[in-house]
């Protein structure tokens, strides 16, 4: 795909005007439909003003969707484009100069397709319902080739020659409004050639009434853009690539159900070829074991006992992919797509201690599977701490300004008013958080970082400050030292956010200032109050609370509120969890800490050749083998608290690479123009350097 992230680009600027948005009639929610539209190409490229008739330059289609929808020039599919949510309307951009000028000569009709699919129940919609923006730009000339060549852009676009017709996916809601909605496809009817599989082409010129069953009607006209109506049409960069897992086995289950084992849980989006003669509706769904429950099935059809082509919509997650209702089922005809998220740019990394590279690749590959799911929370119920924390180690480790701001301003537009005491509610896109609490320490991070990368994003200082609000007013309500401290923590970065979004933006910082320094006073003597010591090395007294202690701890330590002296309290306090193993800290929290803290080669040495990595642990890990921060245009390096003999680290930032060298004791940070590096001393908050350009740096050699 030909894609671009400039707003400003002219294919855009020129369909945004000239085109409009469309959608079917009664689109008011969940749902797919059929839109298409012929062109003749004739009459548009006649002669006229005497300088004969037009050339085709170049053609380019573009494709914006409040939903997801997939696009077909002459029966061919060009591109394919996911939406981000309700701030805004993902596009793409496509050269189909080609398809226009097949062999150089010049086609005289040509036909537009899409197939558009919303399943997003409850959220905020484009007013009148899901709608779809497609237009055909052509740049053509007119007259003898040479100087006195006259060009134009033509754009075809228009509502009037659009008609469309229901299509082949229906969405049930489930009675966990949680889970994604349930995908019903339609059973396949005589002369309706439907998806990528088009065998009766509806797709091709001149098709449109070859499904007796499917009534076409003309499309509804939203409006043109820009308008306060629609979202602005964003370019999006690649979501996700796809490549295909192999089945390793295949069980068949009581009740005719076929398990088929991937070799490990893997986001796919299933498409089968299934056979005739079903007797009853095929089920796919994904689980963890053979013989998971359906919870409903992720995706169904009815095939009325016909040969049919079944292409997920949505992705399931899970090591076995169960089917029933299809016991004749040929594994050779099953296709599973894996779909991982695409990072923009490659952290480029180059380490002279294997484990710790080992960890490193092992966390990067965490985070390359997380970003495509975990960016929309599409991994089973949205918790927005897991889609923060994603989003920040993806700012970090891949630049991804764009994607990160895209996903953001699309919680943000959802959050409803806040008071203080309140929780700070649907900051989410689609169904209930299972974190309302665990949010608040995750979502005024990821905000700072973005607006320290870019513009800030939209309600974000009005959200943070409610948090900020209802935090404070909890802090000493907890009925534990643990809980007051969980508290505490959270309404740390959330004060320390709203400095950083107050510095960005010019204004007076010192209110926040002072706020957050007189809660690390209060939540130090919280420390200092609530110590205690026994067999397991606690540091602060559960008391009963839903607060774990450890857990505490370590955002204790990851907030900058253990001194020093205070680091081998916690150490004792964190070691007992890491020694559980992983699933005692799913989030990752007390590796991190532990990497914070200067433990880190502790966490190296548990960890495991393809264990999943948390993306707090990545964003701390890249901390500890480089030293460095990066807080917008702004480097802070300090000593590495994971010191290697060598270290080669190319960190991707707006601006340009970060480049930054240790060889022992000696080392070298070069950063991007506009960009500026401050050299700390061991602990010492003020820096004690500050250059831009390339910097050259020393530390105490290595104890390996």
């Amino acid at each position: 795909m030909e894609a671009t992230h400039d707003a400003d680009d002219p294919t855009v600027l020129a369909a945004q005007m000239r085109a409009s948005w469309i959608s079917a009639p009664g689109a008011d929610g969940p749902g797919s439909w059929l839109l298409r539209r012929d062109i003749d190409l004739v009459p548009l490229l006649a002669s006229r003003d005497g300088l004969g008739e037009a050339r085709i330059g170049r053609a380019r289609l573009l494709v914006a969707s409040t939903g997801d929808v997939t696009a077909y020039v002459d029966d061919r599919e060009v591109c394919a484009v996911r939406a981000l949510g309700p701030a805004a309307a993902a596009g793409a951009v496509e050269d189909v100069t080609e398809l226009l000028l097949p062999g150089g000569a010049r086609a005289d009709h040509v036909s537009l397709a899409l197939i558009h699919v919303d399943d997003r129940a409850g959220r905020p919609a484009v007013e009148g319902g899901p709608a779809v923006l497609a237009a055909l730009v052509l740049d053509v000339e007119r007259g003898a080739p040479g100087p006195g060549t006259a060009t134009e852009t033509l754009v075809v676009g228009s509502d009037g020659a659009w008609w469309t017709a229901p299509g082949p996916i229906a969405f049930a809601p489930r009675e966990d409004p949680a889970l994604r909605m349930l995908e019903l496809h339609e059973a396949p009817a005589s002369g309706s050639g439907l998806g990528p599989r088009d065998d009766l082409r509806w797709t091709a010129f001149g098709a449109m009434h070859t499904d007796a069953e499917r009534t076409w009607t003309p499309a509804v006209d939203r409006g043109r853009h820009p308008s306060l109506v629609h979202p602005p049409i964003v370019i999006a960069p690649p979501l996700v690539e796809e490549y295909e897992v192999e089945i390793r086995d295949h069980v068949m289950a009581p009740g005719g159900v076929q398990c088929l084992d991937l070799g490990e849980t893997v986001c796919i989006r299933p498409l089968l070829a299934l056979p005739d003669g079903a007797r009853r509706p095929v089920t796919l769904w994904a689980g963890p074991v053979p013989g998971t429950p359906p919870r409903g099935g992720d995706v169904r059809i009815d095939t009325r006992g016909q040969a049919a082509v079944l292409e997920a919509h949505g992705t399931m997650t899970g090591r076995w992919l169960h089917v029933h209702g299809a016991p004749d089922l040929d594994t050779e005809g099953v296709e599973l797509p894996v779909r991982t998220g695409v990072l923009p740019r490659p952290l480029g990394v180059d380490l002279s201690d294997e484990r710790v590279s080992l960890l490193l690749s092992d966390a990067l590959a965490s985070l390359h599977a997380r970003c495509q799911e975990q960016y929309r929370g599409e991994a089973g119920p949205p918790l927005l701490a897991q889609i923060a924390r994603t989003a920040r180690a993806a700012l970090l480790v891949g630049a991804d300004t764009w994607r990160s701001e895209r996903a953001l301003d699309a919680f943000l537009a959802t959050a409803r008013s806040v008071d203080v005491g309140m929780v700070v509610d649907a900051i989410a896109p689609d169904g209930p958080r299972a974190d309302l609490d665990e949010h608040t320490y995750a979502l005024p991070a990821w905000v700072a970082d973005q607006a320290a990368a870019g513009a800030p994003p939209r309600r974000a200082a009005r959200v943070i400050a409610g948090i900020w609000e209802r935090l404070a007013a909890r802090v000493e309500q907890g009925p534990s030292p643990a809980e007051r401290m969980t508290t505490a923590a959270a309404a740390l970065e959330a004060i320390e956010a709203l400095g950083r979004l107050a510095r960005r933006g010019g204004s007076d910082t010192e209110p926040f200032a002072l706020a957050a320094r007189s809660l690390r006073e209060q939540a130090r003597e919280t420390l200092r109050a609530g110590r205690a010591s026994g067999g397991r090395g606690t540091w602060l007294e559960a008391r009963g609370d839903a607060a774990s202690t450890p857990r505490a701890t370590a955002m204790a330590v990851l907030s900058g509120l253990v001194d020093a002296d205070d680091l081998p309290f916690a150490l004792l306090a964190l070691r007992p969890v890491l020694e559980e193993g992983h699933a005692a800290d799913p989030e990752g929290l007390v590796r991190a800490a532990l990497l914070r803290a200067g433990a880190g080669r502790e966490v190296v040495d548990a960890h495991r050749e393809g264990d999943d990595v948390p993306p707090v642990v990545l964003t701390e890990l890249v901390g500890a083998v480089s030293g460095m921060t990066v807080d917008g245009d702004r480097v802070h390096v300090r000593t590495p608290s994971l010191p290697l003999e060598a270290i080669g680290l190319d960190l991707p930032h707006p601006r340009g690479d970060i480049e930054i060298r240790w060889d022992c004791e000696e080392g070298e940070v070069v950063v991007p123009e506009g960009m500026h590096v401050l050299v700390h001393a061991d602990g010492a908050s003020a820096p004690v350097w500050y250059n831009s350009g390339t910097t050259a740096v020393r530390r105490p050699a290595p104890q390996l």
